[in-house]
């Protein structure tokens, strides 16, 4: 049957207000019955108002949503509002000239029909190669169907960093390019200031120090300092001496070396073996000692005892973003750091460099008897130990399946220990200058660090116990009253500190170990390495709340030390009082020096 065109009208309408009559829909919310591919501007059940005319999206018979003719409101409900008739006119927003996207375009806040209520607008379009930004509702670029982070031709500025300032970024394609100073960068130099804007001021990394003065004997490659503002520095005698070990200002030792960089060997003819405990005293052989101690807060400087600059913690400017786990050194000025991925880094006295280990796998402690007789181990999925001989790293695996090393210690190139192991399995092996075999093993846990007096006084820590090795054979199992166990160190036969979780701290004095107070103890706060140069200068580091994670005992008590800075820290390890390094996450290395 034929319906004439206003009963046809009457029927869309009056499907309208019964859809409408099911509960607002929620603009742009998906329908379960609308086709994909349709491009309608409705989802199906969708009502809106026009003035104060209701329409609801319909199926056009294909699956897809369009709108249907607008009906009209009764007398009792003459208002619409959010597609559906009311009473009362309510407002569908809040502010006149407020805007939200919607569908492929946006809606505006206003009076929209004859009633005094605030209802959104129709749809405004945007372009084809628009979207409706969420933040404002403005239509912008669409970059990959997303709004772009900004407009072709806007510019932002830059904040200053170093000697750079007055930048601008371009938007380009959608998103803002590298700053464009008006001033800097320029080449870095010793100056004080970060010339090339890299966020460090005197990046030793980029500069080119001048050579030293003397350059001949054992000064030969020996440059000068930055001082900052102060530009480069002469060299003194303690830079000399930290370049190497052997200088002296007038030469008396006879060792074939020249010593006093002034192209001579062993003069004068008379040789002999100076001798030097005070600062500026006679070393024996007719020279003044250059070094040695000097009374209170004095240092010796080229003989002469002056005040000692108080040190401070300096950030050194990373060369990898591994974590740094193990740092060990022969001297001040040949100190090794190795790490995650094989990393195996070397300092040198002036700066730091990277060093091919030759495995991959991660490496976790470092330690030595002397410059040319360097052991590092670690591993991923097996036991890895790598050794250097004062030319060359070479690596060995031992044969205990999953379980990896944590830790090696020592007494000479003929008495190293490895320690570690997975899971509850433990292990302690031994290398007698020709082969490794097992020296110690438990079901009960893997051993996390391990350290000694002496070859005949060794203790190794695992997560809740402490074992004792007498030389012959290992025993004690004494039990922490404390949380898990991390790292030991070993002073001497008496003195002797662990450190675990909540920075827990266990003290041996020779008969027993004994939990002391520690200045942090979060559940969070996690003590992961010690190490002491005397019973009252002893470190630990680890991973705390706030990330202050450096704590110092003076032989009196611990204290919370160090800079806040966000980073782990996992190992420690000094020259002096006045010279120690720490390193963690991220590549961190700090230096407390002055």
């Amino acid at each position: 049957m034929l319906h004439p065109p206003t009963a046809h009208l009457a029927m869309a309408l009056a499907l309208a207000v019964l859809l409408a009559a099911c509960g607002r829909s929620q603009p742009g919310a998906p329908d379960a019955g609308t086709a994909s591919g349709c491009g309608t501007t409705c989802t199906i059940g969708e009502a809106e108002c026009l003035g104060d005319q209701p329409r609801t999206c319909i199926d056009d018979g294909a699956g897809c949503g369009a709108w249907g003719p607008q009906g009209r409101c009764p007398t009792d409900a003459p208002f619409c509002s959010s597609g559906v008739c009311e009473a009362k006119c309510s407002d569908e927003c809040l502010t006149v000239g407020d805007r939200r996207c919607h569908g492929a375009g946006f809606q505006i806040c206003g009076n929209q029909d004859s009633d005094p209520c605030l209802e959104w607008s129709t749809v405004v379009s945007c372009g084809s190669d628009e979207v409706c930004r969420a933040t404002d509702a403005e239509c912008v670029e669409s970059c990959g169907g997303a709004a772009c982070a900004c407009a072709t031709g806007e510019t932002t500025p830059c904040a200053a960093v170093g000697e750079c300032t007055g930048g601008v970024r371009q938007c380009v394609a959608g998103e803002f390019g590298a700053c464009q100073w008006q001033v800097g960068p320029k080449p870095e130099i010793c100056d004080g200031l970060d010339n090339d804007c890299n966020g460090i001021a005197d990046d030793p990394s980029l500069l080119a120090p001048p050579n030293c003065a003397l350059q001949s004997g054992v000064c030969a490659g020996a440059t000068q300092r930055c001082g900052g503002s102060a530009g480069w520095l002469a060299c003194t005698g303690s830079v000399y001496l930290a370049h190497a070990a052997t200088y002296q200002v007038t030469e008396t030792s006879c060792d074939s070396l020249d010593n006093d960089c002034d192209g001579q060997t062993d003069e004068p003819s008379q040789c002999c073996t100076p001798s030097c405990l005070a600062c500026g005293a006679s070393d024996g052989c007719g020279g003044i000692c250059q070094t040695g101690s000097c009374s209170g807060n004095l240092t010796c400087d080229q003989g002469v005892c002056v005040v000692a600059p108080n040190p401070t913690w300096q950030t050194t400017a990373p060369i990898t973003t591994k974590a740094l786990h193990g740092i060990w050194g022969a001297s001040a000025s040949n100190i090794w750091v190795v790490g995650d991925g094989g990393t195996l880094l070397h300092y040198n006295g002036a700066q730091w460099s990277s060093v091919l280990s030759g495995t991959v796998q991660d490496l976790r402690d470092v330690w030595g008897s002397g410059p040319n007789d360097v052991w590092a181990v670690g591993g991923t999925t097996e036991t890895v130990i790598i050794h250097y001989n004062g030319a060359q790293w070479t690596t060995t695996t031992l044969a205990l399946g999953a379980a990896v090393a944590n830790a090696v210690w020592g007494t000479s190139p003929t008495n190293v220990f490895v320690a570690g192991g997975s899971g509850t399995f433990g292990y302690i092996s031994r290398y007698n200058g020709v082969t490794w075999s097992s020296s110690h093993a438990q079901t009960s846990s893997r051993f996390m660090d391990i350290g000694g007096a002496s070859g005949s006084d060794v203790w190794a820590v695992d997560l809740f116990a402490a074992s004792h090795f007498d030389g012959s054979s290992w025993g004690g199992g004494v039990t922490f009253t404390s949380t898990l166990m991390r790292a030991v160190w070993i002073g001497a036969s008496n003195n002797g500190w662990a450190i675990g979780d909540t920075f827990a701290l266990q003290h041996f004095d020779g008969t027993s170990w004994q939990q002391v107070a520690s200045p942090l103890g979060g559940s969070n706060d996690f003590g992961l390495a010690v190490w002491g140069r005397a019973a009252n200068d002893v470190w630990a580091v680890g991973s705390a709340t706030g990330h202050r994670s450096i704590i110092h005992f003076d032989g009196a008590g611990w204290q919370l030390v160090g800079p806040t800075i966000n980073a782990g820290f996992y190992g420690v390890w000094g020259a002096s009082a006045t010279n120690v390094w720490v390193v963690g996450s991220s590549g961190t290395i700090l230096h407390y020096a002055p």
